[in-house]
């Protein structure tokens, strides 16, 4: 760290002090005038100043230094933050207030502990350099491992609940919301608004159903190559990836991680991934049948229009103004009752299968 060294010397013997209003982006400062602690005790100006410039310093004494401009240490601060840090993910807590998941902070304090430089030039960096304050930020690196932690957990809790308590979930919360649709009244102030939550929580709940109950029989015995290979040969098979051999060593090694980390951003409400991972876990049975086109047809254009409610305050993309009403509701009920009904005898034929 001879960067901080020179700085804590330049500081004791030859450092001119600056108040902010006296510093330029046009102003040239050397490595011993600043310098830099990240959390791996990096100077991330170290490389940057071995393409300095020779010539005096706006902040010390010495004249024979390799300085640069502040304007380039601005943009090497700028292009360090883009990489190492991104916006903490938030979430409501207990209260209803906006809380973050990780351990957010203020670009500012970041900046803070990791400038080593004159109080002045370190204000001054903080009011020039174009980064959001309306957020709290976190290292990408730490974001990396609290969600790989995350699905490690998903996974150990999926696999200790066993498919029944999924499928007994889902049931328990489709009657909840036909109890809800039942006793909304058409003079109350909300009702359009409980039809539309209502329509949109049905979609939810397939979704939660299918997300977890994928992941269970792909994972109650993930070391299976049968169930691998039709994993691959259905969601890989217009890959056009080559791998050499340590690639492919690499892979294979990691392949539970893999297919964990895929699954685990898959999403259900999409029919063609539901009819994918039919496909995977369907096992050949005269007594079972594969999910009705009509039925699984009709809910793609139900998920259509949740998208509506959800994502457009319920106009479509023509600005047309979308409804739905009790009876299309229970429609929809039907609908994915009918179609889980028929996963259900697919999934518990799949887990008794003895190949599984």
């Amino acid at each position: 760290m001879s960067g901080i060294k020179n700085y804590i010397m330049n500081l004791e013997e030859s450092h001119n002090s600056k108040d902010i209003s006296e510093i330029s982006i046009k102003d040239m400062i050397c490595s011993g005038c600043i310098s830099s602690c990240d959390n791996k005790d990096h100077n991330i100006f170290d490389e940057f100043f071995e393409y300095g410039i020779t010539g005096k310093c706006d902040f010390c004494k010495y004249e024979d230094e390799e300085t640069t401009s502040i304007e380039n240490i601005l943009k090497v601060i700028q292009n360090y933050f883009e990489k190492s840090y991104q916006a903490a993910e938030m979430c409501l807590g207990i209260n209803g207030d906006v809380e973050y998941r990780g351990q957010g902070e203020e670009y500012e304090e970041i900046l803070e502990d990791l400038l080593v430089c004159d109080d002045g030039l370190k204000l001054f960096i903080k009011e020039n350099i174009n980064i959001d304050n309306s957020v709290t930020y976190e290292l990408i690196s730490d974001a990396n491992e609290r969600y790989e932690q995350e699905i490690e957990e998903y996974y150990s809790y999926i696999n200790g609940l066993g498919y029944s308590k999924i499928k007994t979930y889902f049931d328990a919360n489709i009657d909840l919301v036909k109890d809800f649709v039942n006793s909304l009244q058409k003079d109350n102030t909300f009702y359009n608004l409980g039809l539309r939550m209502s329509f949109s929580q049905i979609i939810s709940i397939m979704e939660k159903y299918f997300f977890d109950s994928f992941n269970h029989c792909l994972f109650s015995n993930i070391d299976n190559n049968y169930l691998l290979e039709k994993y691959f040969k259905i969601f890989k098979k217009n890959n056009k990836d080559k791998l050499n051999y340590v690639d492919l060593f690499l892979t294979y090694r990691n392949i539970n991680k893999k297919i964990k980390e895929e699954l685990y951003k898959t999403s259900f409400h999409n029919i063609d991934n539901i009819k994918k991972m039919i496909s995977v876990i369907e096992i050949e049975s005269d007594n079972i049948k594969t999910l009705d086109n009509n039925n699984i047809n009709k809910m793609g254009t139900y998920v259509d229009k949740r998208h509506n409610f959800v994502h457009r305050v319920e106009y479509n993309k023509n600005n047309i103004l979308v409804t739905t009403n009790k009876d299309e509701i229970n429609d929809l009920i039907k609908c994915t009752e009918d179609l889980i009904s028929e996963a259900d005898k697919i999934m518990k034929n799949y887990l008794s299968d003895p190949r599984i």
